[in-house]
């Protein structure tokens, strides 16, 4: 595969954090962030869901309202969202290993998975013109 040779300037706080997990993994600063871009880069190539995820969207026109509406309101599980969250700080302050990475990867996964069928569910609700008004928590602000 060929390469393109990029200059960038990365703020000082990010640039520390890809510092510090090359220095973990004894790789370069270079080599973690080829690593964190070519994560993304699939995801802004392709708005395809995973064809698991993609079967299970197919499924919810399937559904009767009542049911459309149970996914609408699922909430996410508090304690997998909190992990999160953890995982997020520490990989900013230290760094994650590889367990940790592993870790935060599927628990993201599986919150995708939720924040899809239930925003898919909500919209077939509002297609089929059901009102969805307690279907979405309240924000403060």
């Amino acid at each position: 595969m060929s390469t393109q040779s990029v200059v960038i300037d990365l703020p000082e706080d990010l640039y520390n954090i890809y510092k510090q997990q090359a220095s973990q993994k004894q790789r370069t600063v270079e080599a973690e962030i080829v690593e964190a871009v070519a994560k993304v880069a699939p995801m802004l190539v392709s708005d395809k869901l995973p064809a698991e995820l993609e079967e299970l969207v197919a499924q919810l026109v399937f559904l009767d309202n009542a049911g459309l509406r149970r996914i609408a309101q699922s909430k996410a599980n508090r304690r997998e969202t909190a992990r999160i969250e953890a995982l997020h700080f520490k990989r900013q302050d230290t760094g994650l290993d590889e367990s940790e990475r592993k870790e935060l990867g599927d628990l993201m996964k599986k919150f995708d998975r939720w924040f899809v069928l239930r925003n898919e569910a909500l919209g077939l609700l509002i297609k089929r013109e059901q009102d969805v008004t307690g279907s979405v928590p309240k924000t403060n602000g």
